[in-house]
């Protein structure tokens, strides 16, 4: 059963117009400019989403290890090209595969709406993982559970297409071997953004952890932007600013 997500209720309906799609666990919110909806895109996420999760299930009941697996594997020349994807995020950024699923959901559903519908601006949003298209700058607040810093902070992102992905060690059912309350990449693919949320994410333990670990971001070409919030501390790199939370997505 798919677990209500409050944080939704930030989301800028202004800007976009909403509509959401689940399938088993899966539970994506789509947005989409308005004028831009159409009534069947719905049924577009949904059969996306079932393919994607027979495909993963299909090759992951020939390789057990695809689905449980918290370590890199190697790659497959056999596996389906999405499958290879995450398992190569999972190589780059220390991880299993399974660490980018929700981005790649979030990706391809959104990749069958841009190829499909006339949309100028599009947020696919999947258990904290977004793809995002935006032709004009756009605020994206961050939810960090019981932290004191939590909805308190902005990311300005420019327009672009990017993945912004929060992991967390205290909020949600995900796996964590860290503690933080929030840590937010964003990348230029929800996938990638996905799995280096988690890798980072592993290691915040404690405050002391913060500066060690954005020194590491700062070797990872491939991660744009990070915001870190443990209790009532955080740490930020990469290209975009921070500002007091005002505008939300």
């Amino acid at each position: 059963m798919a677990r209500p997500r409050f944080y939704r209720e930030e989301f800028n309906t202004d800007r976009f117009h909403t509509f959401q799609v689940q399938f088993r666990e899966t539970d994506i919110l789509a947005g989409v400019n308005h004028g831009a909806f159409h009534q069947s895109m719905p049924s577009v996420c949904s059969e996306v989403i079932q393919s994607l999760r027979n495909l993963l299930n299909e090759y992951g009941a020939r390789r057990k290890e695809f689905l449980t697996s918290h370590h890199p594997l190697p790659g497959d020349p056999d596996a389906p090209p999405v499958v290879n994807k995450m398992i190569e995020c999972g190589r780059r950024s220390g991880t299993g595969p399974m660490s980018s699923v929700a981005g790649l959901f979030a990706f391809e559903t959104g990749r069958a709406l841009l190829r499909l519908f006339d949309i100028t601006e599009l947020m696919i949003e999947n258990g904290g993982d977004i793809y995002l298209v935006n032709h004009h700058e756009i605020y994206v607040t961050v939810y960090a559970g019981d932290s004191p810093l939590t909805n308190k902070l902005s990311l300005v992102i420019p327009p672009g297409r990017w993945g912004i992905s929060t992991s967390s060690g205290t909020v949600g059912h995900s796996f964590s071997y860290g503690k933080a309350d929030a840590v937010t990449i964003v990348c230029e693919d929800p996938v990638v953004s996905d799995a280096w949320a988690t890798a980072v994410a592993n290691r915040i333990r404690n405050k002391t952890d913060i500066e060690k670990t954005l020194k590491f971001v700062e070797t990872v070409p491939e991660i744009l932007g990070c915001l870190i919030i443990f209790k009532d501390r955080m740490g930020v790199r990469g290209r975009f600013k921070i500002q007091p939370a005002e505008i939300k997505i």
